[in-house]
């Protein structure tokens, strides 16, 4: 796990070049404080990789980046591991290749040597990396199949650069510091900027499952893996329902892999339970496992994590996470935001506690969920698109009246969202998905700014719903969980809060191979009266205990809703209050903290606006 950067142009000198990714690494040094390299790959164009070091395979200074290969015409840059590349290693080099670290780089850049860009398809890992070509000056960018490991660009005039934060986009110093409407509206929408979008204007995210070509004239991405290539219950087979046990021991076994101590996150929920359950098999000595616990028993779910750690078997610790204890962090923890979330906060703080016990990787449960059909949210789903379908039925004219006649009236998130249903524009499930409605976001946000979320979202959904039209209700919900929910808030918060300590965090549950299987697999499979996630659970063959299977199943949940009233009120009125708003009506962010206060309203839309002030004012963004 690590950071990389880099820079094409026509018009920039080498030296210069090497200065702008000198920034842009400096920007990350959290991703990899082991070691750094900037290397000039071509001089005509320039062409300059650099690279932040996070140890983990190989410690070796064999493992340094950015590295060369044999012909010394290849170079590359890579953040991530490669699960699979001993397999890869083998084959290659009964094909004549040869090694001289133990690095899975290594094998990245003899695989690009020998397959070109078919290589990305058969890597098994999580990975964003370039590699530059010295004869040529083009550069080849790829994304791992999930989008585990963000990678993020930007062209101008004066060239191309590329690197795996924002901020280090806006260290180079050619990346204008200034809004994105559209980012702006998606994050208000979903309480997290939506891929391909940023907070940034012009920057923008390589998408999952897709390599790109790069040069001082063009840029070509192309896709390679989609979820959407599975799900369709014509393709199931009873091998894949009976395949997802091993591949489920497999991906966790496989993850496993490291020079470096590692651990587990273990709420006690079933997703992080299987996981500590199947690397608990695979070790002698107990696994190291981690949570966060709360005063609040509303909140805390120690009694699960513990019944989970005592029956595995681990060495557990817990951090006893509270207002005045996040109060006293907090510039820490909004510091580590690179891009904005509602959420996140809780996995800033679990990974400071894996680091501080002298670990470098730990293995989390994302993706359980959405993978195989967790959670109340699934319901809600289909709740949603059955009263979508009635509504359809009555004519546009009167659905618009009806809508427009809710919102006026409305003093709830369920009747905008209930408006927003029958108005029919934005599909069901983002509706679902929405903090604030379009509406909302139109009187929200200062009239100046020239705002349309409601075109906005009305664009921007199409791709996604025309690429999963195949589906059945069920998958076609699991697979936009994993392109957008997941994506966009879960496992980019999981990157930027864990690499901000510097740990590495892996997500077995989501190995492309178990979803390629899992997705392939009939809904019906994935569904039990009895029983969460029933696939999940006999996949592990019993390594749960009964009282986690059982239990009543709510997601992980922060006491925000007492620490914004008491511990954080003081940081967080001043900035819903302060008279000098660039964003936002002063009348409109004034009544919703008083809504807040009087209880007519939750927390997150207040703190989603409360981290957004934040972040601008730290990037110095301007509107």
């Amino acid at each position: 796990m690590c950071g990389i950067a880099g820079f094409i142009s026509d018009r920039i000198t080498p030296d210069e070049g090497r200065v702008i990714v000198g920034r842009m690494n400096d920007a990350q040094r959290h991703r990899g404080p082991d070691g750094e390299g900037v290397r000039s790959v071509c001089e005509a164009p320039t062409v300059v990789l650099g690279h932040r070091r996070l140890a983990i395979i190989d410690l070796s200074p064999r493992g340094a980046q950015p590295m060369v290969d044999s012909t010394e015409r290849y170079w590359i840059a890579f953040n991530g591991e490669i699960y699979n590349f001993r397999d890869l290693r083998a084959e290659l080099r009964s094909l004549g290749h040869s090694f001289h670290t133990d690095t899975d780089t290594e094998v990245i850049l003899a695989a690009f040597v020998h397959w070109g860009q078919e290589a990305p398809s058969r890597l098994r890992g999580i990975f964003s990396f370039a590699i530059g070509d010295r004869d040529s000056g083009r550069v080849f960018l790829a994304r791992d199949q999930m989008g585990v490991k963000p990678l993020y660009y930007f062209c101008c005039s004066e060239g191309f650069l590329f690197a795996s934060e924002v901020r280090a986009l806006l260290a180079s110093d050619y990346v204008p510091r200034r809004l994105s409407r559209e980012g702006l509206a998606s994050y208000l929408m979903f309480g997290s900027v939506q891929e391909p979008h940023t907070l940034v204007d012009g920057v923008n995210s390589l998408p999952p499952g897709h390599f790109a070509w790069v040069d001082c004239a063009d840029f070509v991405m192309q896709r390679y893996w989609s979820p959407t290539d599975f799900g369709n219950d014509h393709s199931f087979h009873q091998s894949n329902l009976e395949a997802i046990p091993d591949l489920l021991h497999d991906s966790i076994g496989l993850q496993m892999v490291s020079d470096v101590p590692l651990g587990c996150f273990l709420s006690g929920g079933i997703d992080s339970t299987a996981i500590a359950a199947e690397m608990q098999k695979a070790n002698v000595s107990p696994v190291k496992s981690f949570s966060i616990i709360f005063d609040e028993s509303k909140y805390d779910e120690r009694e699960f994590s513990r019944i989970a750690a005592s029956e595995i078997g681990t060495d557990h610790q817990e951090l006893c996470l509270t207002g005045e204890l996040v109060n006293r962090q907090i510039d820490s923890a909004i510091s580590a935001f690179d891009q904005p979330s509602l959420d996140g906060i809780n996995t800033y703080y679990v990974s400071g506690l894996v680091k501080e016990a002298g670990l470098t990787v730990a293995l989390s449960g994302v993706g359980g969920d959405e993978l195989f059909v967790g959670y109340d949210g699934f319901a809600r789903q289909l709740q949603f698109q059955r009263l979508f379908g009635k509504c359809q039925h009555v004519p546009s004219g009167l659905r618009r009246i009806a809508a427009s006649a809710i919102e006026s009236a409305a003093k709830t998130e369920k009747a905008f969202k209930l408006a927003s249903l029958i108005r029919g524009r934005t599909n069901p499930y983002f509706v679902a998905r929405q903090v604030l409605a379009p509406t909302q976001i139109t009187r929200l946000v200062k009239r100046e700014l020239g705002l349309d979320p409601e075109s906005w979202v009305t664009e921007w959904q199409t791709d996604s719903l025309s690429q999963s039209s195949h589906l059945d209700t069920i998958n076609r919900i699991s697979v936009l969980e994993l392109q957008h929910y997941m994506l966009s808030t879960l496992l980019r918060d999981t990157d930027q809060m864990s690499m901000a300590h510097s740990l590495e965090v892996r997500v077995p549950l989501i190995d492309h191979c178990l979803v390629e299987k899992v997705l392939s697999v009939a809904s019906h499979h994935k569904l039990d009266e009895k029983t969460q996630k029933p696939m999940l659970v006999h996949g592990c063959r019993g390594g749960i205990p009964d009282q986690c299977v059982y239990r009543p199943k709510r997601g992980f949940e922060l006491p925000f809703e007492i620490w914004i009233r008491e511990s954080l009120s003081g940081r967080v009125s001043d900035t819903m209050l302060r008279s000098n708003q660039p964003l936002f009506s002063r009348h409109e962010i004034s009544g919703l903290w008083d809504r807040f206060s009087s209880r007519r309203v939750s927390w997150g839309r207040v703190w989603m606006l409360f981290i957004l002030d934040a972040w601008i004012t730290e990037h110095r963004i301007t509107v």
